[in-house]
């Protein structure tokens, strides 16, 4: 079953998923928001310029969400949730 999403990828979120493709995670595993986060800030642009902007694990999550190639995988307890790359 096809989950419906929210709305379409932004070309922000785009570029933000782009450089977690380029970065040192291993997305093929589970991974949660936060370390998505660090993956993305110490990867940067395309230029290999660092983002101005601050990103946040919840809106990074929300993109997660939208995208058709993330998939939630777990979530603790506490609230944690795991994604994969399909």
């Amino acid at each position: 079953m096809r989950k419906s999403r929210m709305s379409r990828i932004t070309k922000g979120d785009r570029i933000l998923l782009d450089s977690l493709d380029r970065s040192y995670l291993n997305t093929k595993r589970p991974f949660c928001s936060a370390e998505a986060v660090q993956a993305i800030l110490i990867t940067g642009n395309k230029q290999g310029r660092s983002f101005d902007m601050k990103i946040n694990t919840r809106k990074l999550c929300a993109i997660f969400r939208k995208s058709d190639e993330y998939v939630e995988v777990s979530k603790t307890y506490s609230g944690k949730i795991y994604w994969v790359k399909e």
